[in-house]
């Protein structure tokens, strides 16, 4: 849903966002940087679309959701606007975790992904929330943080990550992570498809 006003307000904002807008834009915005808006927010809902599937397949490896955590991504939007409080999305991915399945069995590959959720959720906060994201990703959402707080948050994972041993006692190996981190709040993000498209861009250059 794209919402159109003169109103430049962040009260007006607010409101659209509350009433389930994904983008509020003004009437005079160039056609061309709303056709581009528009082609990442379509972006954005094609894999929120398949995160969903995934969810219905995969629900035991998931915390959260999809659409709930889509839901509640909105809602933080909406009270960033509102309130200017901060908040982080982090994308981690599983470093070849395809290979494990190759090299393993796919069954191995389950396991270690479940063992990699339980550390997630146990190494957050109880008010944040996470959700699985494809078949190698996880999404984070961290409320009232910033990016120092947030890469604490995430280097705690990662710490605990690296001293865990996956596998079995006979075949053992560590796990490898890279992250993305996006903060609503900063340079200029305050819409869905600018902190989700974010933190992708920044999980590839951590990579």
């Amino acid at each position: 849903v794209v919402f159109f006003s003169t109103d430049t307000s962040n009260a007006n904002r607010f409101l659209a966002l509350h009433l389930g807008a994904d983008a509020v834009f003004n009437k005079d915005m160039v056609m061309l940087e709303l056709v581009e808006k528009i082609r990442k927010i379509l972006y954005v809902k094609k894999i929120f679309d398949t995160i969903a599937s995934d969810t219905l397949i995969n629900h035991t490896l998931f915390h959260s959701g999809a659409r709930y955590f889509q839901y509640r991504l909105i809602e933080e939007l909406a009270r960033s606007s509102r309130y200017k409080n901060k908040f982080a999305l982090v994308i981690i991915q599983i470093d070849k975790i395809f290979s494990i399945a190759k090299q393993y069995s796919r069954q191995s590959a389950d396991t270690v992904l479940k063992k990699a959720a339980k550390i997630f959720r146990f190494n957050i906060r109880a008010v944040d929330l996470l959700c699985k994201y494809g078949q190698d990703k996880f999404m984070l959402l961290l409320l009232d943080a910033n990016l120092s707080t947030a890469n604490v948050a995430v280097k705690r994972i990662y710490n605990v990550i690296q001293k865990s041993d996956f596998g079995s006692s006979e075949q053992p190996f560590l796990l490898k992570l890279s992250y993305g981190i996006s903060i609503c709040g900063e340079d200029g993000i305050k819409d869905l498809s600018s902190l989700f498209l974010n933190a992708l861009t920044n999980l590839e250059k951590n990579k």
